[in-house]
């Protein structure tokens, strides 16, 4: 399986670390300033690409959007329109202007794009959403009185 980092920074390079000891597939990565990641790129066996076109040619089955939060929609949409499979790091953008064409895109290729958030498959948190499903907690919607 093939990879695609957009964004090494602090948490890009964590998720490159963890997914590093999960897999051995090739991992490529995104990068305006390919010097400044020249010794993480030796470190970890990782191809740094200094144009995001280019590096979509790779064909990347998955990428992972953890550069800053404004330009997470500009990398994901294009990455989306490729095929690729989306791991974004959260939140999914400063303003929800493109969130519903991300959503379009992804469903129509049929691709998985998925927001990070450390606490999504917390079993308290699974529990609450199943309680709210089954409506054994929540509110009721009312009658307006007039």
């Amino acid at each position: 399986m093939k990879y695609l980092f957009v964004g090494l920074g602090s948490i890009g390079q964590r998720h490159l670390k963890n997914l590093r000891k999960i897999t051995n597939g090739q991992i490529l990565a995104y990068s305006a300033n390919p010097k400044k990641n020249k010794n993480f790129a030796d470190e970890y066996g990782v191809e740094i690409i200094n144009d995001f076109s280019q590096a979509l040619a790779e064909k990347p089955e998955i990428v992972f959007i953890t550069n800053p939060t404004s330009l997470h929609l500009p990398f994901a949409l294009r990455a989306a329109k490729q095929g690729c499979h989306l791991f974004i790091e959260k939140p999914i953008s400063h303003n929800l202007k493109n969130v519903d064409k991300l959503f379009k895109i992804a469903s129509q290729k049929k691709i998985i794009c998925q927001v990070a958030f450390q606490l999504r498959f917390h079993p308290n948190l699974l529990l609450i959403k199943e309680l709210i499903k089954n409506r054994k907690i929540g509110f009721k919607k009312q009658k307006r009185r007039n």
